[in-house]
Parts: structure tokens; sequence; C-alpha cells
């Protein structure tokens, strides 16, 4: 008898350990959250409303490439190059004026990539498009050089990952170029603008009359931060 009791004991033991393991919620790693929710591949897949694609090409004149899409999203952007998950825009070449939507699971390594192709000169202007997470050091790395402008209200966006309403965070659409007044101009409807945080909080240097970054360590009476820049102007000045 004590025996077979004890065995009752430990069968019961068994079950109800069973039933607890089977009921804890397992710990899932990523590289974002939003709102709680973890990120996954099907959630990366939201495209972007006409009416702001338009805008970034009033902005740019063109999109020659678009390196994080899909066919699908092809349809409104019309890059002359895109690349998709397949292709992997994160190990291909970028030239041209960008629109960049980039996965919002992973922001961090696109910032890298877009910021790497525009100071080496292969990417001469871009609008990019992000969540708002102002706590993330690539936020900060990208306000510290790219004009923005911060969104009134939150963009409805459309495709696989979304549920047909708006976001739980705001959105922020980033300018890299030699023409911020334009980016200023054409984006002031949508929101605030607001300029490279370097040129107005870190150095207090005076921004470069083309591009807006901070001239910081030239002479005090450049005006421009680079030969791009400075040829930039001066074909302004001879059209």
């Amino acid at each position: 008898m004590g025996t077979a009791k004890g065995a009752r004991r430990t069968s019961s033991a068994a079950a109800g350990a069973g039933a607890g393991a089977s009921s804890r919620v397992p710990l899932v790693r990523s590289h974002g959250t939003d709102a709680g929710r973890v990120i996954g591949k099907s959630s990366d897949e939201c495209y972007t409303p006409a009416e702001f694609v338009r805008l970034a090409r009033d902005v740019l004149g063109v999109i020659d490439l678009d390196p994080a899409s899909s066919a699908q999203a092809q349809a409104v952007v019309r890059a002359g190059r895109y690349f998709d998950k397949e292709r992997n825009g994160l190990k291909r070449k970028w030239r041209g004026r960008v629109w960049l939507n980039c996965p919002y699971s992973a922001p961090a390594p696109w910032v890298g990539a877009l910021l790497a192709h525009y100071q080496s000169g292969a990417v001469s202007a871009a609008v990019a498009l992000f969540n708002s997470r102002t706590g993330s050091r690539w936020f900060h790395e990208l306000a510290g050089v790219a004009w923005r402008c911060e969104a009134r209200k939150r963009i409805r966006f459309y495709g696989p990952g979304t549920s047909g309403g708006n976001g739980m965070l705001d959105q922020v659409f980033f300018y890299l170029g030699d023409n911020p007044a334009r980016f200023s101009a054409v984006f002031s409807a949508v929101g605030r603008i607001v300029a490279p945080s370097v040129t107005q909080a870190v150095t207090g240097a005076r921004p470069c009359v083309v591009c807006g970054r901070a001239l910081a360590g030239l002479r005090r009476d450049a005006e421009t931060c680079s030969s791009r820049c400075r040829q930039s102007r001066y074909r302004r000045g001879s059209s």
C-alpha cells in the first residue's frame, strides 16, 4: 500500500509539473517590440501609402532605388531598382536617390547602410521612413546628420503585416541630401521639420547652406561642408 500511495503521489506530481510546463509562455528574443508585441518577419511587410511616397518623389525628383521592398510595394513606389527579402538590400550596393521604408523589427543595420552609402557619395539623396524610436541609438545617429519631419498623425500602412489600422507608434521621415529647403517645404504639411541635432545641440556650429550638416572644424567663413556641396551650390547659382 505504501508503495502504491507513493507511486500515486509521484504520478500526480509529475502530471502537475507537466501541466505547469505546458502553460508557461516561452521567452522569445527579438530585435524589437511594438507595444510589448514581438515583431516577426510577417509584421515587417508594412507598405507606405501612396500620398507619402509622392511627397518623397517630389523631394528627390525620382526614386532610383528602394533597397527594402517587394513587388507589391513597387506598385506604388515605382523605383528604378528595388531589392526584396530574397535579394537582401543590406548585402547590395546602393546608388542614386533612395526611398527607404525598412523592416521595423531591426532598423539599426539599415540606418548604418544608409549612412555609409550616403557618406561615400554613392547615395546622393534619400528620404527614409521609420517609427519614432527616440530612445534608440540608431535614431540619434541619423538625427545628428539628417533633417527630419515628425509626422503629426500616425500613418495607416497597408500590406500583410498590418491589420488595417494605425500603428502603436508615431512615425518620422528623415532626409539626407543637398536640398533640405525642398524637403522642408514639401513635408511641412505632414509634420514639424527639425534640423540635424549635431548642428543645433552638440557643436553649436553653423550649418552647411546646402545640406545642413555642422561646419565644425572648418574655416570661420566656410559656408559648405564638402566639395560636393560646393559644386551643388555653384550649379544652382549658375542655373
